[in-house]
């Protein structure tokens, strides 16, 4: 049985984390342009900026129940 150190436990459970962020700001993405067709490249890098767990989490929804791009931008920014 190989011994994993403590570093690489936290890597994996990091890059674990890391991975669902980006799986929700994936499936955002894809239902606006389903929805939406052209994304801004502006609203692609915000998204990509986002780190707060809570906000990452709504994302898919909003995306979901968006009424357009502007509305999903607002909505991304209230709590």
């Amino acid at each position: 049985m190989k011994y994993v150190t403590n570093i690489e436990r936290r890597s994996r459970v990091e890059g674990r984390v890391e991975g669902q962020r980006e799986a929700l700001r994936a499936a955002a993405l894809e239902i606006l342009e389903a929805r939406f067709v052209d994304i801004p490249y502006e609203l692609r890098e915000e998204l990509q900026a986002l780190g707060n767990e809570t906000v990452l989490k709504r994302l898919p929804c909003l995306a979901a129940v968006a009424t357009g791009i502007a509305d999903f931008r607002s909505q991304l920014h209230n709590p």
